[in-house]
C-alpha cells in the first residue's frame, strides 16, 4: 500500500479495489450524481489516475479504527493534471481534510513533472472555490449549465506555477 504518511491520527493512502464500497459510500454522501461502483473500479484500474483515501482514527501501529472520510481522484495526461473528484463526508468537513488531499495532488504533480493543474467546481460551491483559490488556482472559464441536480454553471480553474515544486 502506497502511503503519504500518518500524522495526527490521519492517514492518506492509495486506494485499492478493496476500497470500492467505501468510495461509493463517499460518492453517495457527497454528490448529486455519484459515480457507480463500476466506474470507480475502472478509475482504480486506469494508469492515468491516482485515487487517494484519507482515513481518521489511525493508531500509531497503523491499525485503522474508522472508515475513510475523504477521497480524491487525480488524472495525469502528458504534463497536465486534473482534479477529477474530491469528496469529504459531510460530518468531517471544515477539518482540513480536503486541503490535505490538495497537498497530495501537488506532491503527485511534482513527482510526475506536471506543469499545470485543472479542475471544475460548481459556481455556487463557495467553500470549494475558496479552498482552490488558497491552493493557487484561478478561474479561467465558465461552462454554462454544466452540472445537473441542481442545474448550475461550472467554474474552470487552473494552476500553472508547478514547475518549481519539489517533493
Amino acid at each position: 500500500m502506497e502511503s503519504d504518511g500518518r500524522t495526527g491520527g490521519v492517514l492518506i493512502r492509495r486506494a485499492d479495489p478493496g476500497d470500492i464500497a467505501a468510495l461509493a459510500k463517499l460518492e453517495r454522501a457527497c454528490f448529486s450524481d455519484p459515480w457507480s461502483e463500476r466506474l470507480l473500479e475502472e478509475t482504480l484500474a486506469e494508469p492515468y489516475d491516482e485515487v487517494w483515501i484519507l482515513e481518521t482514527g489511525v493508531s500509531g501501529s497503523g491499525e485503522c479504527h474508522a472508515c475513510p472520510v475523504a477521497y480524491a481522484d487525480f488524472r495525469f495526461l502528458a504534463d497536465e493534471g486534473e482534479l477529477m473528484r474530491i469528496a469529504v463526508m459531510p460530518g468531517s468537513r471544515r477539518r482540513g481534510f480536503a486541503r490535505k488531499l490538495m497537498e497530495r495532488l501537488e506532491k503527485s504533480a511534482a513527482e510526475r513533472g506536471t506543469s499545470s493543474l485543472m479542475l471544475e467546481v460548481r459556481e455556487g460551491n463557495d467553500a470549494a472555490r475558496s479552498l482552490y483559490g488558497s491552493c493557487g488556482f484561478s478561474g479561467i472559464a465558465v461552462r454554462k449549465n454544466y452540472y445537473r441536480d441542481p442545474d448550475e454553471n461550472a467554474i474552470v480553474m487552473k494552476r500553472c506555477d508547478l514547475l518549481g515544486i519539489t517533493t
